[in-house]
């Protein structure tokens, strides 16, 4: 199952980041027990300030938010 998730990581009066990951585990059920593996996967940046939100992929291009929501299902909207 693919998950999008937001985290905040950096706030202070000027500007607050926010990192956009991917979020991804398989489980499987066998006999002889559970396997369960996953993946995070960094996918943008958020700038967010007082006058604007600022979205950058992980190359540093700029990518619109509403992009971003349409690209990755299930992602947290903390703007």
């Amino acid at each position: 199952m693919i998950t999008s998730r937001t985290i905040e990581i950096f706030n202070d009066p000027r500007f607050t980041l926010f990192v956009v990951e991917s979020v991804d585990f398989q489980r499987v059920k066998l006999a002889a027990g559970c396997y369960l593996s996953g993946n995070i996967e960094p996918r943008a940046v958020i700038v967010r300030s007082p006058d604007a939100t600022t979205a950058l992929d992980m190359l540093g291009n700029p990518v619109g938010i509403e992009q971003l929501r349409q690209e990755l299902s299930g992602l947290d909207d903390p703007l």
